[in-house]
């Protein structure tokens, strides 16, 4: 998903938001696995901040 700056209405930022929701509830899966996800929780924590980045600019 790509999103353009200052081109965001709010169904855009609800989608954003539930997209956060989404890879957090899967961040705090993989932090509580027995398995070492070191690499895949660094690439979700980065798209997370992506996304926040994402969200702050529209605004």
């Amino acid at each position: 998903m790509i999103f353009r700056r200052n081109t965001m209405n709010s169904d855009d930022r609800f989608e954003i938001l539930n997209e956060i929701d989404s890879w957090e509830k899967e961040l705090k899966k993989l932090k509580n696995s027995d398995e070492d996800e070191a690499e895949q929780i660094r690439e979700i924590e980065e798209r997370i901040s992506d996304l926040y980045e994402a969200l702050a600019d529209c605004e």
